[in-house]
């Protein structure tokens, strides 16, 4: 039964003479042309069936980049005198191609079934496109196609640095499932076990292993084009941000006006306050230019100089300890440390917490929703001792309270080192000037 307003198709049994179907040539990629050629003549004998044709179909390819072209010669005798018919096709018909009515014009596509030997009209079949991260796509394309998300090394990074896939995800503030999910989702992709795990330990592959300086040089490039396009847009004097942390000192607020002074007709330097945490994350992202952070900190992007050494001391009660000059720690047994807040306290003091449990003192005072002025509070009540600067200079004697004193320690010697940090690829880029004159400003550490 003819299709509305087209020619009756051909139903004819169909000889195949020397000829290989569609399905036995390459598949064309999406976007090649297909062109067929038909004459058409009398049959010296006809086959079989009705209206008698003979078919004989050539299909000659030039690789997968290269159109599949069809050559279709038949002998039909209800088909009308020879002619030469040929039609372009802009849509990939593998395993389908188009075949000509008697007319000159072209009807829908066909499909060429060997088996069946007739010419069927064809449906039209739409494939998914292969994913760009599938193995067969790369395989059949003959070239290794990967993508990966910057999410991806993201997570990888974390997850290679701590070592835990807790502490990775508390770092990345993110839970520790989908944290999971995304590191196998990048070994699958990669073709690459990156970690080893167990319910114990995790572990990095010698894959991994290669990876992790790899991932963190693509994530340092990327976090670098903010900084790199202001480069490339900024007018003659820049605007540029140095982190404050709390109670810095006054010997380094005067080497930042310093500072300021050098690098005025360049810069415009302005201070920026933050915890430590928060002010070399600024850096590393390159919203700050530099910083002055509390030690110890480690990040591979990241160049730092000691600046700064501050004698710490023991802030107890001072009713409890009037008339004395020094506390040792067995003096504090019956009290509780209690320490900055997590989060405004320097990672120093985690190092702190560890050593004076390993010399005895475990009775803890967590405090919350508070900072220095609320440690203050605990430690004039006569129950608790906490860890504070020395120095009289210090800002951090102005959260004293009055039943309050420092005392230094004659068996314990901790000291807060503070250090200038800047990114050193923008050291040799945009802000090279800046970082050799804040390398002349703080070349002498301060002691105290």
């Amino acid at each position: 039964m003819p299709l509305s307003g087209q020619a009756p198709l051909l139903h004819a049994p169909c000889l195949l003479e020397g000829a290989r179907s569609v399905s036995d040539g390459p598949l064309c990629h999406q976007g090649a042309v297909a062109r067929s050629t038909a004459r058409h003549g009398q049959s010296e004998k006809p086959n079989s069936g009705v209206g008698g044709a003979s078919w004989s179909v050539h299909y000659v390819t030039a690789g997968e980049e290269e159109p599949l072209v069809a050559v279709a010669r038949s002998r039909c005798p209800e088909r009308g005198p020879t002619g030469t018919s040929s039609i372009t096709s802009k849509n990939p018909l593998p395993p389908e191609a188009a075949f000509p009515d008697g007319r000159g014009s072209w009807q829908q596509p066909y499909r060429l079934d060997r088996q069946i030997l007739s010419v069927q009209p064809a449906v039209t079949r739409t494939k998914a496109r292969p994913s760009l991260l599938s193995p067969r796509f790369a395989q059949r394309s003959g070239t290794i196609v990967e993508y990966v998300e910057m999410l991806h090394l993201r997570y990888f990074v974390a997850v290679a640095e701590e070592l835990n896939f807790s502490a990775a995800a508390r770092r990345l503030h993110m839970a520790t499932s989908p944290l999971s999910q995304r590191i196998r989702d990048l070994e699958r992709e990669l073709g690459q076990r990156l970690f080893e795990r167990d319910t114990h330990s995790v572990a990095l592959t010698p894959a991994g292993s290669a990876l992790l300086p790899m991932a963190r040089d693509v994530l340092d490039q990327f976090s670098s084009i903010p900084w790199r396009l202001r480069e490339a847009t900024r007018v003659q004097r820049s605007t540029v941000l140095i982190g404050i942390p709390p109670g810095l000192h006054p010997a380094l607020r005067s080497r930042v006006s310093a500072l300021t002074e050098r690098v005025r007709e360049r810069f415009e330097l302005q201070r920026w306050p933050g915890t430590t945490p928060a002010l070399v994350a600024g850096v590393r992202e390159g919203r700050l230019a530099l910083a002055l952070a509390r030690m110890p900190f480690s990040d591979p992007a990241l160049e730092q100089v000691r600046v700064m050494s501050e004698r710490m001391g023991a802030a107890v009660p001072a009713d409890r300890f009037a008339g004395r000059e020094s506390v040792a720690l067995a003096d504090l047994g019956d009290l509780a440390y209690v320490a900055p807040p997590k989060d405004v306290r320097p990672a120093y003091f985690d190092v702190l917490d560890s050593a004076l449990a390993d010399l005895g003192i475990r009775n803890r005072l967590d405090l919350t929703h508070t900072g220095y002025a609320g440690i203050s509070e605990v430690v004039s009540g006569g129950t608790a001792f906490s860890i504070s600067i020395l120095e009289p200079e210090s800002p951090m004697q102005e959260y004293r309270l009055e039943n309050v004193k420092v005392l230094p320690f004659t068996d314990f010697h901790p000291q807060l080192d503070t250090a200038l940090v800047w990114r050193h690829d923008r050291a040799c880029g945009d802000l090279k000037n800046l970082v050799a004159a804040a390398r002349e400003v703080f070349d002498e550490p301060v002691l105290r």
